[in-house]
């Protein structure tokens, strides 16, 4: 999920939690990527970026096609998250977040969404993966690293205005890609630093 969504929802919990009297921590940077193309995705209130291969589905068994079947499925979950996250009012329940995303980084992701619908909160921007490449496979099991360029701000949905700007660094991902019922998908990933060259 985008850094900014994160660090906005997870400011104003804070705020509020504090202020019922019990304790509560903000989430970890999490990141946010962009189309199987490699390519930038836009996108606005209302707009539906689309994934090339809705089910990510494995379709050869070559190691080459193992790899690609992998990045797509990789950069395919940013274009899903993108598609619900760009959408006001965002619905943590939209079914393409499962189409190629499961486990750790699908409840993740749930859960950042149900924290933004609760603020009124959705994202503008982009965010763009080209550098994105398979570390390697291990049966059902991958890695994908990315250097991402996250572009996207968090907006008010309820007054259009922006709560936290779009950033311009770029960050290093780890992302564990898995093969669960014959498809490719997204099972949990990590921040490695902030700050990356590609």
């Amino acid at each position: 999920m985008s850094r900014r969504l994160i660090a906005a929802v997870g400011a104003t919990l804070a705020v509020l939690v504090a202020g019922c009297g019990s304790s509560g921590h903000q989430a970890a940077p999490r990141s946010t990527q962009s189309t199987p193309s490699g390519s930038s995705l836009t996108s606005s209130p209302g707009s539906s970026p689309t994934s090339p291969d809705p089910t990510g589905a494995a379709t050869t068994s070559s190691p080459g096609g193992q790899k690609a079947a992998v990045l797509d499925a990789y950069q395919a979950s940013w274009s899903d998250f993108l598609a619900v996250a760009t959408h006001y009012p965002v619905n943590p329940l939209d079914p393409r977040l499962a189409h190629h995303m499961s486990g750790k980084e699908l409840a993740f992701r749930q859960t950042q969404l149900t924290r933004a619908e609760l603020q009124g909160q959705y994202l503008r921007g982009t965010v763009a993966t080209s550098h994105a490449y398979v570390k390697g496979i291990s049966g059902t099991d991958a890695v994908v690293v990315d250097c991402d360029l996250d572009q996207t701000a968090v907006w008010n949905g309820k007054t259009n205005q922006v709560v936290t700007p779009a950033g311009t660094g770029r960050t290093l991902i780890n992302a564990r890609v898995d093969l669960v019922n014959g498809v490719w998908k997204v099972t949990d990933q990590s921040t490695v630093s902030e700050g990356c060259t590609p």
